[in-house]
């Protein structure tokens, strides 16, 4: 297959790994894992996001830098030995349905249902700002800075396709 190399399509992370800069970003959820434990046993569910690619004329100073990019946004389940007290409730998690387009009075069954129905590439606006830990410096994004997208996504737009391995000829 042939193509042109094209550098100004290219995300500047200049072949590092620092955080992506603070600022609001139109992004796409990837997945959604429920219950994933920290090395010191606090669980999380966390939200994996992508900057999207298709806007870098209408975002070219944040999206247009930074697409293709990823980040993980947590919301936290309530530990009887954190002196913080945070823990998952079912309204932790409307900016997040809201952002992404439920209409208010959509049932679900548990917290768990309405995480899954997020999976596959739904729209949503972010803030993501930039935490100071043990001196290493990391993105976060807080439950509530989740938002409805200012640029809905093209459903006409390409899709992944899958390949199994039975469709190759070699």
């Amino acid at each position: 297959m042939k193509f042109t190399a094209d550098y100004s399509k290219m995300t500047e992370s200049n072949g590092n790994n620092d955080p992506i800069p603070k600022g609001t970003y139109e992004a796409k959820i990837l997945d959604v894992i429920d219950g994933q434990p920290t090395p010191n046993g606090k669980e999380k569910i966390q939200v994996h996001l992508e900057i999207r690619d298709d806007l870098d004329t209408a975002l070219p100073k944040t999206n247009g830098k930074q697409h293709r990019r990823q980040i993980w946004g947590d919301i936290w389940f309530k530990d009887k030995k954190d002196k913080y007290g945070y823990m998952l409730q079912p309204e932790d998690c409307l900016n997040l349905l809201k952002a992404a387009g439920y209409p208010d009075g959509t049932p679900f069954e548990n917290t768990a249902q309405s995480l899954d129905t997020l999976v596959g590439g739904k729209a949503v606006k972010i803030n993501i700002g930039i935490n100071e830990y043990n001196g290493k410096k990391q993105n976060q994004i807080a439950f509530w800075d989740y938002y409805k997208t200012d640029y809905p996504m093209d459903p006409n737009q390409s899709k992944p396709v899958d390949v199994k391995e039975s469709d190759l000829p070699f």
